[in-house]
């Protein structure tokens, strides 16, 4: 028996905009060479909280994010969390963390393809008749 897998149009969607802001991040505020110099020599006000956020992407805090937030919607089965998962994966994999961001989007995935606890499986619904 073949099961077909349907993820909401929805969660696709809400991934794919979290990788497409992670991209806007990077190319709009952390790669531009103008914006490094500025800040290399004193620069303005948002120059400290960018650089706070490198450093945070250098740490690989999207990563581990996206891997603690994986595992907790492997072991609960949460909703919420899966999708926590795949879009800080999704963006980790932007955002020069593809180790870790890798293994956090597809446990998010894997989770968010699971159907929910609650849901009799097809097995099961089977035997019920």
């Amino acid at each position: 028996m073949t099961r077909r897998l349907r993820i909401p149009h929805r969660i696709f969607a809400t991934v794919v905009a979290a990788a497409a802001a992670a991209y806007g991040v990077r190319l709009g505020l952390i790669e531009p060479e103008a914006f490094g110099h500025l800040c290399a020599a004193g620069g303005p006000w948002w120059c400290a909280p960018r650089g706070l956020l490198i450093d945070a992407l250098h740490a690989g805090a999207l990563g581990l994010g996206a891997v603690a937030f994986g595992a907790a919607a492997t072991l609960t089965r949460r909703t919420g969390a899966a999708l926590a998962a795949a879009m800080l994966g999704a963006a980790a994999l932007v955002l020069y963390d593809a180790d870790l961001g890798a293994v956090g989007l597809l446990l998010g995935a894997l989770a968010l393809a699971r159907p929910a606890s609650d849901e009799p499986r097809p097995e099961h619904r089977a035997a019920e008749q």
